[in-house]
């Protein structure tokens, strides 16, 4: 403006011009972000080089995609059901080391009727602990289904 007078900079709390609401001042808009992913898959991570995911859908909703996630360099996607999960597109991003030591943990509630977990269409072991069935996996592209 011809008086040089600060506007959008000032407005949002920053010293450069940004996206009204968008950069600094409604930082909770952000929430939704982490929120979705949290809530919805369970995902989250106890130990450093382990991806933990709990699908937990709401009712009447069949499944839920994430694209572009990021998990120690590595950019992959994921899709969740109410009895599976499937990990597809992983690629090493421009951070990543190498998957030697990643893995992935999925855990489902246990089933009413007698079930068998899955990985990449072959039968394997699980355990069972605090009413949940899980099951750990190298971090890859990876399909794992309980039924």
């Amino acid at each position: 403006n011809p008086e040089h007078i600060v506007l959008q900079g000032q407005v949002n709390g920053r010293d450069s011009a940004g996206g009204l609401g968008l950069d600094a001042e409604f930082l909770e808009n952000a929430v939704l972000y982490a929120a979705v992913p949290q809530a919805f898959l369970g995902l989250s991570s106890t130990d450093y080089r382990t991806l933990n995911f709990a699908p937990a859908l709401p009712e009447g909703l069949t499944y839920l995609k994430l694209d572009n996630l990021y998990f120690q360099g590595w950019q992959y996607d994921v899709c969740a059901g109410s009895n599976y999960l499937r990990i597809s597109d992983s690629r090493e991003g421009s951070l990543g080391s190498g998957k030697t030591g990643l893995s992935v943990t999925v855990s489902f509630a246990v089933p009413d009727q007698e079930y068998r977990v899955y990985v990449n269409g072959r039968m394997v072991e699980s355990a069972e602990q605090n009413g949940r069935v899980y099951v750990t996996v190298p971090f890859g592209d990876t399909f794992v289904k309980i039924g």
